[in-house]
């Protein structure tokens, strides 16, 4: 078993931190509401709390859509089992020739892009990690639903369903935390050298932004 299934289940079975504040924030607002019926002063700060809520959310929404700009699309790398030996940034972290040429096509879009990490989930580049071990292809049947489900909600919470297409330079065992969005995996059934081939194709094809290289 990897790494005792790389203790990913203790840590993937917890809810998520921002959906248990959400459901804390609801229950308080709910609170708050019945009180306001007997005292109007409660329903005005009631009222200020929740229009600077939305204007909160509208916020954070349109700074999604700058990042994502016209073209909407999202580019997910998966990790790799080489890595440096030290903590880094998760974009440096990796160091197999895969994941390095994989950065650099998804780095030449322009676009956002993340890591698929068999232990944590979605990973922002820039997010520091300390090495591991972990392999997604190592866990049973079970841990892997596990594993979809807390990326996807992952993801969703990172992006608010404004992505339009997720270009996912990953293998087969990656396909589940995006099953149910417009995703597209030009890597798909491909062996290590195969992938670096393609990969190199794509570059010379105008990269992803090439709707036809892929």
């Amino acid at each position: 078993m990897a790494s005792k299934t790389c203790e990913i289940l203790a840590s993937l079975t917890r809810p998520a931190p921002v959906l248990e504040g959400l459901a804390w924030h609801r229950a308080q607002m709910a609170k708050a509401r019945a009180a306001a019926d007997a005292n109007p002063t409660t329903a005005a700060t009631i009222e200020r709390s929740e229009k600077k809520a939305a204007e909160k959310k509208a916020a954070e929404l349109a700074a999604i859509d700058a990042e994502l700009g016209e073209d909407g699309t999202v580019v997910l790398v998966s990790c790799s089992g080489p890595k440096l030996e030290e903590a880094a940034a998760a974009g440096d972290l990796y160091t197999s020739p895969l994941f390095k040429k994989a950065r650099a096509l998804a780095e030449a879009t322009g676009q956002p892009w993340a890591i698929l990490s068999g232990l944590h989930g979605l990973v922002d580049p820039a997010t520091e990690l300390a090495p591991y071990d972990c392999r997604l292809g190592a866990l049973s049947a079970s841990e892997k639903v596990i594993w979809n489900r807390k990326t996807r909600s992952q993801i969703s919470n990172r992006w608010r369903g404004r992505a339009t297409r997720f270009v996912v330079l990953a293998g087969a065992d990656y396909a589940g935390a995006v099953a149910d969005l417009p995703a597209v995996f030009p890597l798909a059934g491909l062996q290590v050298g195969e992938r670096l081939r393609e990969m190199n194709r794509l570059l010379a094809a105008g990269g992803l932004n090439n709707s036809e290289a892929i």
